[in-house]
Parts: C-alpha cells; sequence; structure tokens
C-alpha cells in the first residue's frame, strides 16, 4: 500500500486509515450519485455509459491495483509493465508485494466474490423469472417492462464493484501505516 495518492500535482497523504476509508466513502458515494443521476437524465441509457468509464477510472486512478497509479500496488507487476504509460521513476523499488500483501490481497478478492455471487444471483433470477413467467404482472410483482430496467441496473452496479471493490476492501481494512525515517 502506498502513503500518498498523486493526482494532478497534489500529493495527499493517506498514511491514516480514516483518511483511506473517506477516500472509499467519497469514491462510492460520487458512483451513486453518477448513477441515480444517469437514471434520471435517461433512464440508464448513455448516460450509464459514462457513470460506468467514471467508475472504471475511479478505480484505475485512485484505487489503484492494476498500473502503478492508485494506492494499492499492482496485483501483478509483470502486467502493469504494459498498463502504465509513462511509468512512473522509482516505482521498481516499491511495486512487488510481499507475503502479507499476497495473503491479504487474496482475502480482498475471496469476500469480494462473494458479494459479486450473490450479485449476480440476484441477476439471475430477475432473468429467470422474466424469461419463462412473461405475464404482464410477473411473480415478484414488477410491471414487465420494468423487468429489463432493473436487469440492467443490476449488472451495471455487478461490473462496478467487481471493478472496485477488491481494492476497496483492501484500502479500507490497511491498518495506518507508520512514518518511515
Amino acid at each position: 500500500m502506498k502513503d500518498e495518492l498523486a493526482m494532478a500535482g497534489l500529493h495527499l497523504d493517506m498514511r491514516s486509515r480514516f483518511r483511506r476509508r473517506i477516500l472509499v466513502v467519497l469514491i462510492y458515494a460520487g458512483l451513486a450519485a453518477l448513477f441515480t443521476g444517469s437514471w434520471y437524465a435517461d433512464r440508464w441509457g448513455l448516460s450509464a455509459a459514462f457513470a460506468l468509464v467514471a467508475g472504471l477510472l475511479a478505480s484505475r486512478s485512485l484505487l489503484g491495483g492494476f498500473d502503478y497509479h492508485g494506492l494499492v500496488r499492482p496485483f501483478n507487476p509483470a502486467m502493469a509493465w504494459r498498463h502504465s504509460w509513462p511509468v512512473p521513476k522509482g516505482v521498481e523499488l516499491e511495486c512487488h508485494n510481499d507475503e502479507r500483501d499476497i495473503r491479504f490481497r487474496d482475502r480482498a478478492h475471496y469476500y469480494s466474490h462473494r458479494v459479486l455471487s450473490f450479485l449476480f444471483l440476484i441477476v439471475w433470477v430477475l432473468a429467470f423469472e422474466r424469461r419463462f413467467f412473461p405475464n404482464p404482472h410477473g411473480l415478484i410483482g414488477f410491471v414487465s417492462a420494468h423487468y429489463d430496467i432493473l436487469i440492467y441496473g443490476f449488472l451495471l452496479i455487478t461490473i462496478i464493484l467487481s471493478q472496485t471493490l477488491p481494492q476497496a476492501l483492501i484500502v479500507w481494512h490497511e491498518p495506518d501505516i507508520e512514518p518511515e525515517e
């Protein structure tokens, strides 16, 4: 885990767990606001694609894990060289994860995949009910036209969580970083 977040020339100190948790809350509050705004703008039409791209950018640039930007070190440093251009100076020294980081990362991925499995189960139940019980009101009670929007909304949420949740769990649960002297 990095101890500072460098963005647009600003260097934000992220050593304390409290600041990192505020960052995670702000990211998910911003994504929720974007998805709510895109619902009111055009019922998750083209604006949902912009919200999806914003979630992917937040994941890559703020949380990290995929390349050398963000707080979390790259999960696979060999692949990160291909995705990060230009490569920031001095990252060769901090790019490797130790055994504790790898165990912590694996546990975060395990818990995030449990959440994602539950969300995919919800999407599957809605799609199953829509496919095999096509009456106007369905079993759950929604009007048939709302099923497509509901399934699409759950898929959007699941896609964003699949890209952000493991890193958010790592950033949320990592203890305070002691300053190096």
